[in-house]
This record gives C-alpha cells, sequence and structure tokens, in this order.
C-alpha cells in the first residue's frame, strides 16, 4: 500500500538487465512504484561524479543513495518481506546470494564474451570453464530446491531475494546457451515458477530482453569492472597438522571449518569472522583441513557449496563468511540499528568483497600463493587502484566521523575491512602507514578493541 508517507525510490542503471534487473524485480513483486531511470552508454561520464562509488545500479531513497547491487538487493528485500521470515531464513538466503555470488564471478569470463563485453575464444572457454563450471555448481542448485521442498532455494513458503537473483541468472544463462538447462529440469522449472509469480509475470513478459549495455565496454571501459576469475585456496603445499580449539562454554555450539598452512590458520576469509566472534565473546570450535590431499579426498564433498570456511550453528551448517557474520551479526546487535544502516554496512561490504577479487591478482603472487612476477602485478593491477580504492576507504572513515565505518561502534563489516587493510599494510606499508594514515589508524582501532586486542596479539603472524 503506497500512502503520501511512502518513500520515494529511484533506481539509476544502464537501459539492460544484468546487475539491475533483480532490483526491478524486487519492486514489481512488492508492488511498489519506483522511478526507472535508464542511463544510456554515452551519458554515462555525465553521471558517474554523481554515483557512490563511481558505478551503477544505485538506489535513491528519498534523496539518499546507495550503491552496490547486493547491498541494495538485501535493503529492499527487508523492506518488502522478501529476506526470509526469521533470522535463520535469511541466513540462508544470505548463504546462497553469496555462494551465487561466487558462481556468478566463475561463469563471467565466458557469459561475458558471449554478451560482446569481453574478447575471448568461445569454444575454448565454452569447453574448458562453462562446461565443467554447470557440472560443478548446477547440481548444487538443484539440490538446494529437492531439501528446500517448497520449490524456493532457501526452502521458504514464499521468494526471497535470492530466488530472483538465481532465476534471473539462470534465465540469462539458458538464454545463451539454451540446452543446458535441459539436462537441468528442476532449473527449468525453478525458472517458470519465479517467472510465473501473479506479482511479477505481466513485468517478465513485457520487459526488453537486454544483458548489457556492450557499447559501455567498447567507448568507455573504465565503466565495466574486469572481475579475474579467483580459484580459492590453490595451495600446493600444505598438510595435516592440529591445532588448538576453543571449546563451547555457552548453550550456543558454533564451529569453524577452514585451511591450514604446515598447521599455522590461515587468516584469508575466515579471520574477520574469528575477529568477530571475539568481540561478541562467543566461543567457538576450530578445525582446520589441510589441502590439497585432506581436502579433497576427505572433506569437500562433504560441505554444502564444496568449499570453505563452512560455520556449524548448533548443528546446522551455514557456509560463506558474510553470510554467517550477519547471521551473527543480527545476533549480538552489531549489523546496523535500522534497515537504512544495515544496507549501509552491506554496501561498504560488499565494495571490500569487489575490492578482494580486484586485487586478488597482486595479492596471491606477492604473498607467495601463486607464481609471477611481483613488481608487474604491482604496476598492473595494485597501483593503478590505490587511489580509487584506498582513498574510498579514507573518505568513507572521514564522513561517519566515528573511526568506523557507518556505525559508531564498530560493525561486521569493520572486521573484515580492517584485517583486510591489514593484509595489504603487510605488502605495501607505505600505502597504508604513509600515503593513507588514517587506515593504518583505523586498523589500529579494530585491533585495539578490548574483546580481541589480546586475541590478535597471540595469533600466528601469517601475510595472507
Amino acid at each position: 500500500m503506497v500512502t503520501n508517507n511512502s518513500p520515494a525510490y529511484k533506481l539509476y542503471y544502464f537501459p539492460s538487465r544484468n546487475l539491475g534487473e533483480v532490483i526491478r524485480m524486487l519492486f514489481h513483486y512488492a508492488n511498489v512504484p519506483f522511478e526507472d531511470v535508464r542511463i544510456l552508454p554515452h551519458d554515462w561520464p555525465r553521471y558517474k561524479p554523481q554515483m557512490p562509488n563511481g558505478k551503477m545500479p544505485v538506489l535513491e531513497v528519498d534523496g539518499k543513495k546507495i550503491s552496490e547491487s547486493y547491498a541494495i538487493t538485501r535493503f529492499l528485500a527487508r523492506r518488502f518481506g522478501l529476506a526470509g521470515g526469521t533470522q535463520w531464513e535469511q541466513a540462508r538466503a544470505d548463504e546462497i546470494a553469496d555462494f551465487h555470488k561466487d558462481v556468478v564471478r566463475e561463469f563471467k569470463p565466458y557469459v561475458d564474451t558471449l554478451a560482446g563485453l569481453e574478447k575471448g575464444n568461445k569454444d575454448q572457454l565454452h569447453r574448458d570453464l562453462f562446461e565443467p563450471s554447470v557440472k560443478k555448481f548446477f547440481p548444487i542448485y538443484e539440490n538446494l530446491l529437492q531439501d528446500g521442498k517448497t520449490g524456493f532455494l532457501a526452502g521458504t513458503p514464499k521468494p526471497t531475494f535470492v530466488d530472483f537473483l538465481v532465476s534471473d541468472w539462470l534465465h540469462t544463462v539458458r538464454g545463451f546457451v539454451p540446452d543446458v538447462i535441459k539436462s537441468y529440469p528442476a532449473l527449468g522449472k525453478f525458472i517458470d515458477k519465479v517467472f510465473s509469480l501473479p506479482r511479477l509475470r505481466k513485468y517478465i513478459r513485457d520487459r526488453p530482453y537486454v544483458f548489457a549495455c556492450v557499447a559501455v565496454e567498447q567507448n568507455i571501459p573504465q565503466v565495466w569492472q574486469r572481475n579475474v576469475l579467483v580459484l580459492y585456496f590453490n595451495w600446493p603445499n600444505f598438510r595435516k597438522n592440529s591445532f588448538r580449539t576453543f571449546r563451547f562454554t555457552t548453550m550456543v555450539q558454533y564451529k569453524m571449518t577452514y585451511f591450514h598452512a604446515n598447521g599455522v590458520p590461515l587468516r584469508a576469509l575466515c579471520e574477520p569472522v574469528r575477529l568477530l566472534m571475539h568481540y561478541i565473546e562467543q566461543d567457538y570450535e576450530m578445525t582446520l583441513i589441510g589441502f590439497p590431499d585432506e581436502w579433497l579426498n576427505e572433506y569437500q564433498k562433504k560441505q554444502p557449496f564444496q568449499k570453505l570456511p563452512v560455520f556449524e550453528i548448533g548443528g546446522e551448517k551455514l557456509c560463506q563468511s558474510y553470510a554467517f557474520s550477519r547471521f551473527m551479526a543480527e545476533k549480538f546487535g552489531l549489523a546496523g540499528k535500522d534497515e537504512w544502516e544495515k544496507a549501509k554496512i552491506n554496501e561498504i561490504a560488499d565494495f571490500a568483497r569487489d575490492v578482494w577479487y580486484e586485487l586478488a591478482p597482486w595479492l596471491y603472487v606477492v604473498a607467495d600463493i601463486r607464481p609471477g612476477d611481483k613488481a608487474e602485478v604491482k604496476k598492473n593491477h595494485f597501483d593503478p587502484a590505490v587511489e580509487r580504492i584506498f582513498g574510498k576507504f579514507a573518505s568513507v572513515l572521514k564522513q561517519t566521523g566515528t573511526g568506523f565505518m557507518v556505525t559508531k561502534g564498530p560493525s561486521w563489516a569493520d572486521f573484515f575491512i580492517a584485517d583486510y587493510l591489514y593484509t595489504v599494510s603487510l605488502h605495501e606499508p607505505k600505502v597504508i602507514n604513509e600515503k593513507y594514515p588514517e587506515l593504518g589508524k583505523y586498523i589500529e582501532r579494530v585491533y585495539s578493541l578490548p574483546q580481541v586486542k589480546d586475541y590478535v596479539k597471540s595469533r600466528p603472524l601469517i601475510n595472507f
């Protein structure tokens, strides 16, 4: 129901589906009016300086703007009752959404080549990337639908935002490679189920089929962020070793499973969660897995999405570090005090995750995880991004004026950002300590929080 007090929504995006379509689907399904501002490629340079992070989609709510498609999607899902009916359903939807984001990134080189956004050998990408990825990931989506027993991915009685995310992407894949869905009939039925929802059916039927604006890539390449395909945890020399565990002292039992390097726990995607758990003073048990033999032979097929970290809550498994962190943050008051603050936290967290992917080619080489020329990856991947990325973090800190990225005290996102900046400082100390000293102070501020400082001092020093 729309009233005079209803917020005014504007969505800014290109005249294409891609990252903006799920947001449009949410508005149409919720029957909430919005202004769909579609910016043509040749007009984008004029709008770009007005947009947070210099990219789209951007949602404007009563004059306030927020970027990052997943942050926008979660914000609207909460407002429209499409985030899950309980905290656990919300965490499950988050888990699947974060998993899906990883899947999209893995398919991206192939899909972008088919769409004309990138140059590449389509036949080779189809053989070497698309076909193995389909066999790896599509059965997982089918298993989620089968286990949920409701026709929706998170097992909810009505759709959540993740159903829109996955169905629209599968629809795109089906458009490019029609035969692929025929081998996975449950996914075809899932697409049809979502697209046939009464409040969505007419919009889906009448919308133009445009995946992306190829002209943007051709004329102003800086608009499109190039995501590098990252294969996590490709270390050859892990071996099984023991590590002390933190035992339960509360009725709620938390377990984490992640990788170790020669017995030393890797930080990477799990360390921010450990920091969060120490801050909220929740004990946990840490299980460390060696790679590749122990992981590939004993553990991979047992995990929900065949990747780590995996978290256990009272016997229930939850994958994806962001999903688990949001779940815990909601329980312990670190997710934001209202919908807007939660969305702003998601915005900066999603930006930080994009930074992780963008700088991964540099970090993996300088951290000696993959072979490569350190000077070359610094020149090609790190140096061009310094001002845009680290300047953005410094600017956000200045704008909030609280010493943290969004809230007066730390949110769950601060643990991810501070620990990543710490990793950067180990390899490029001048950037953090001299060019952007406020970021060095920010790391120290987070690491000096009373609940985490002893843990930070005692943890092993590892550069990744």
